[in-house]
Protein backbone atom coordinates (compact mmCIF):
# COMPACT_ATOMS: atom_id res chain seq x y z
CA UNK A 1 0.00 0.00 0.00
CA UNK A 2 3.01 2.39 -0.24
CA UNK A 3 2.21 3.47 -3.73
CA UNK A 4 -0.91 5.40 -1.65
CA UNK A 5 1.89 7.09 0.45
CA UNK A 6 2.48 11.19 -0.18
CA UNK A 7 5.98 11.82 -1.43
CA UNK A 8 6.38 13.45 1.55
CA UNK A 9 6.63 10.41 3.42
CA UNK A 10 8.20 7.28 1.10
CA UNK A 11 11.50 10.53 1.10
CA UNK A 12 11.61 10.62 4.69
CA UNK A 13 11.11 6.22 4.74
CA UNK A 14 14.01 6.83 1.41
CA UNK A 15 16.03 8.74 4.19
CA UNK A 16 15.59 6.62 7.06
CA UNK A 17 16.53 3.65 4.93
CA UNK A 18 19.67 5.46 3.45
CA UNK A 19 20.73 6.53 7.00
CA UNK A 20 20.67 2.47 8.21
CA UNK A 21 22.33 1.17 4.89
CA UNK A 22 19.09 -0.51 3.76
CA UNK A 23 19.86 0.58 0.17
CA UNK A 24 17.80 -1.79 -1.77
CA UNK A 25 14.79 -0.64 0.46
CA UNK A 26 15.54 3.03 0.16
CA UNK A 27 15.57 2.47 -3.79
CA UNK A 28 12.30 1.45 -3.68
CA UNK A 29 10.90 4.41 -1.12
CA UNK A 30 12.55 6.72 -3.24
CA UNK A 31 11.99 5.31 -6.75
CA UNK A 32 7.81 5.55 -5.23
CA UNK A 33 8.83 9.17 -4.46
CA UNK A 34 10.35 10.01 -7.14
CA UNK A 35 7.42 9.12 -9.43
CA UNK A 36 4.55 10.95 -7.78
CA UNK A 37 7.20 14.18 -8.00
CA UNK A 38 9.09 13.61 -10.84
CA UNK A 39 10.44 17.43 -10.95
CA UNK A 40 12.25 17.19 -7.54
CA UNK A 41 16.26 17.37 -7.77
CA UNK A 42 16.31 16.33 -3.95
CA UNK A 43 14.37 13.34 -4.27
CA UNK A 44 16.61 12.09 -7.32
CA UNK A 45 19.88 13.16 -5.42
CA UNK A 46 18.92 11.05 -2.79
CA UNK A 47 17.84 8.34 -4.93
CA UNK A 48 21.59 8.15 -6.43
CA UNK A 49 22.59 7.67 -3.23
CA UNK A 50 20.98 4.55 -2.47
CA UNK A 51 21.73 3.35 -5.85
CA UNK A 52 25.41 4.12 -4.83
CA UNK A 53 25.05 2.24 -2.00
CA UNK A 54 23.96 -0.69 -3.64
CA UNK A 55 27.11 -0.47 -5.99
CA UNK A 56 25.11 0.69 -8.72
CA UNK A 57 27.11 3.47 -10.05
CA UNK A 58 25.64 3.63 -13.24
CA UNK A 59 21.93 4.15 -11.83
CA UNK A 60 23.87 6.93 -9.68
CA UNK A 61 25.28 8.79 -12.18
CA UNK A 62 21.86 8.88 -14.45
CA UNK A 63 19.79 9.34 -11.84
CA UNK A 64 22.12 12.48 -10.85
CA UNK A 65 22.44 13.83 -13.98
CA UNK A 66 18.50 14.37 -13.88
CA UNK A 67 18.98 16.51 -10.82
CA UNK A 68 21.86 17.91 -12.49
CA UNK A 69 19.09 19.02 -15.43
CA UNK A 70 16.49 20.12 -13.21
CA UNK A 71 18.22 22.11 -11.45
CA UNK A 72 21.63 23.07 -13.15
CA UNK A 73 22.99 25.72 -10.44
CA UNK A 74 22.64 23.41 -7.17
CA UNK A 75 26.40 22.06 -6.63
CA UNK A 76 25.28 19.25 -4.40
CA UNK A 77 24.52 17.16 -8.05
CA UNK A 78 27.87 17.87 -9.66
CA UNK A 79 29.15 17.18 -6.12
CA UNK A 80 28.20 13.73 -6.40
CA UNK A 81 28.38 13.37 -9.83
CA UNK A 82 32.17 14.00 -9.55
CA UNK A 83 32.14 11.03 -6.40
CA UNK A 84 30.45 8.51 -8.54
CA UNK A 85 32.91 9.15 -11.57
CA UNK A 86 35.69 8.98 -8.87
CA UNK A 87 34.53 5.66 -7.78
CA UNK A 88 34.50 4.25 -11.37
CA UNK A 89 38.27 5.37 -11.90
CA UNK A 90 37.09 8.07 -14.36
CA UNK A 91 39.29 11.22 -12.85
CA UNK A 92 40.27 13.07 -15.56
CA UNK A 93 35.94 13.15 -16.44
CA UNK A 94 35.25 14.06 -12.84
CA UNK A 95 37.94 17.28 -12.44
CA UNK A 96 36.19 19.55 -14.72
CA UNK A 97 32.83 19.11 -12.61
CA UNK A 98 34.66 19.55 -9.36
CA UNK A 99 36.28 22.23 -10.54
CA UNK A 100 32.78 23.80 -11.95
CA UNK A 101 31.58 23.39 -8.67
CA UNK A 102 34.76 24.76 -6.70
CA UNK A 103 33.81 28.16 -8.82
CA UNK A 104 30.80 28.03 -6.92
CA UNK A 105 30.82 26.67 -3.96
CA UNK A 106 34.71 26.58 -2.67
CA UNK A 107 34.95 24.08 0.39
CA UNK A 108 37.86 21.77 2.01
CA UNK A 109 36.12 18.49 0.82
CA UNK A 110 35.99 19.31 -2.71
CA UNK A 111 39.59 20.68 -2.43
CA UNK A 112 40.47 17.27 -1.10
CA UNK A 113 38.48 15.61 -3.62
CA UNK A 114 40.02 17.37 -6.58
CA UNK A 115 43.56 16.45 -5.07
CA UNK A 116 42.68 12.54 -4.93
CA UNK A 117 41.24 12.92 -8.78
CA UNK A 118 45.25 14.73 -9.42
CA UNK A 119 47.04 12.11 -7.04
CA UNK A 120 45.18 9.29 -8.77
CA UNK A 121 46.63 10.49 -12.01
CA UNK A 122 50.29 10.80 -10.81
CA UNK A 123 49.66 15.02 -10.85
CA UNK A 124 51.72 15.54 -7.33
CA UNK A 125 52.32 18.96 -7.70
CA UNK A 126 48.90 19.70 -8.96
CA UNK A 127 47.34 17.54 -5.80
CA UNK A 128 49.88 18.82 -3.15
CA UNK A 129 48.38 22.54 -3.96
CA UNK A 130 44.59 21.34 -3.42
CA UNK A 131 45.37 19.58 -0.32
CA UNK A 132 47.02 22.84 1.28
CA UNK A 133 43.92 24.74 0.17
CA UNK A 134 41.85 22.77 1.73
CA UNK A 135 44.06 22.29 4.92
CA UNK A 136 43.80 26.70 4.74
CA UNK A 137 40.14 26.01 4.91
CA UNK A 138 40.31 23.45 7.76
CA UNK A 139 43.42 22.95 9.14
CA UNK A 140 42.17 19.84 10.47
CA UNK A 141 40.99 17.93 7.88
CA UNK A 142 42.25 14.49 8.39
CA UNK A 143 42.06 13.28 4.74
CA UNK A 144 43.67 16.19 3.77
CA UNK A 145 46.55 15.71 5.84
CA UNK A 146 46.76 11.67 4.89
CA UNK A 147 46.51 12.78 1.78
CA UNK A 148 49.57 15.89 1.66
CA UNK A 149 51.86 12.68 3.63
CA UNK A 150 51.29 10.50 0.75
CA UNK A 151 52.00 12.95 -1.83
CA UNK A 152 55.30 14.40 0.35
CA UNK A 153 56.02 10.47 0.89
CA UNK A 154 56.09 9.77 -2.87
CA UNK A 155 58.43 13.11 -3.19
CA UNK A 156 60.61 11.89 -0.89
CA UNK A 157 60.05 14.59 1.19
CA UNK A 158 60.48 12.53 4.56
CA UNK A 159 60.67 14.84 7.08
CA UNK A 160 57.62 17.19 5.91
CA UNK A 161 55.27 14.33 5.76
CA UNK A 162 55.74 13.26 9.13
CA UNK A 163 53.81 15.89 10.93
CA UNK A 164 50.72 15.54 8.66
CA UNK A 165 51.43 11.55 8.87
CA UNK A 166 50.84 12.05 12.72
CA UNK A 167 47.91 14.46 12.40
CA UNK A 168 45.85 12.14 10.26
CA UNK A 169 47.15 8.75 12.37
CA UNK A 170 45.58 11.25 15.38
CA UNK A 171 41.96 11.02 14.24
CA UNK A 172 42.20 7.14 13.46
CA UNK A 173 44.76 4.30 13.26
CA UNK A 174 45.77 2.98 9.81
CA UNK A 175 48.15 0.46 9.58
CA UNK A 176 49.56 1.41 6.41
CA UNK A 177 50.07 5.48 7.76
CA UNK A 178 52.07 3.92 10.47
CA UNK A 179 54.28 1.48 8.51
CA UNK A 180 54.45 5.17 5.92
CA UNK A 181 55.56 7.17 9.56
CA UNK A 182 57.95 4.46 10.55
CA UNK A 183 59.52 4.85 7.29
CA UNK A 184 60.24 8.30 7.53
CA UNK A 185 61.25 8.12 10.61
CA UNK A 186 64.02 5.57 9.62
CA UNK A 187 64.89 7.87 6.23
CA UNK A 188 64.77 10.65 8.58
CA UNK A 189 66.91 9.55 11.68
CA UNK A 190 63.67 10.05 13.85
CA UNK A 191 63.06 13.65 14.00
CA UNK A 192 59.71 15.19 13.85
CA UNK A 193 59.69 18.45 11.25
CA UNK A 194 57.71 21.27 12.17
CA UNK A 195 54.27 21.43 10.44
CA UNK A 196 54.47 23.60 6.96
CA UNK A 197 51.27 23.81 4.72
Amino acid sequence: MSFLKPASMLVREGLKHLQARRFDKAVKSLQLASRKKPQDPVILIYLSQAYAGLGDLDKAITTILEACELDPEHPTPKELHAMYLMRQGRHAEAIPIIDKVLEIQPSDILLVMRGQADYSQGNLDSAEVFFKRALELDSMNPLAHHMLALVKYQKGQFQEAIPHLETALSFGESESLRKILEDCKSKTGGGVAERTI
